[in-house]
């Protein structure tokens, strides 16, 4: 689970004071900077399956920039939060966990690569797992968004 963006997260959760460097560097540069050019120069550096560059448009990229640019704009907390939830242990181990879990994935994404599953197939006792051709992190959610919501609702 070392692998994609996920073991970046992962990396800095361990090492909180080089993690708090970069992040207040990409947020200084975030927050002074043009929104719409700060979201072209992203797309085109970070990889991304066909199907999640597709959904990547200049109206949701200004949102997406815009929602990043607010939430680290008092700091960020926030997001060393998230790199610490993804580093340390969370007190419980996943084969204790009884109910249903669903577990949807894209075959192009990423951003948490597909090997995971084979960590939540050997972990997870009650799950049913969809893996989908073609889909990435963002597409699947957007494309199968429906099914997912109905999924849960049952």
């Amino acid at each position: 689970m070392n692998k994609g963006r996920v073991g970046m997260l992962l990396n800095y959760g361990k090492k909180p004071f080089i993690s708090w460097l970069l992040i207040n560097f990409l947020r200084m540069r975030l927050l002074n900077s043009n929104v719409e050019k700060n979201f072209n120069r992203w797309k085109n550096k970070i990889p991304l399956p066909k199907s999640d560059s597709k959904l990547f448009t200049i109206d949701r990229g200004i949102k997406l920039m815009e929602n990043f640019k607010e939430a680290i704009k008092h700091g960020t907390t926030g997001v060393h939060r998230d790199a610490n939830l993804y580093s340390k242990d969370w007190g419980f181990k996943l084969k204790n966990i009884e109910r249903k879990i669903f577990v949807w994935h894209g075959e192009k994404d990423l951003t948490v690569p597909i090997i995971t599953n084979k960590y939540y197939k050997k972990k997870l006792k009650n799950k049913e797992i969809f893996i989908k051709p073609n889909e990435g992190h963002f597409s699947i959610c957007y494309n199968f968004m429906n099914d997912i919501i109905q999924q849960v609702s049952e």
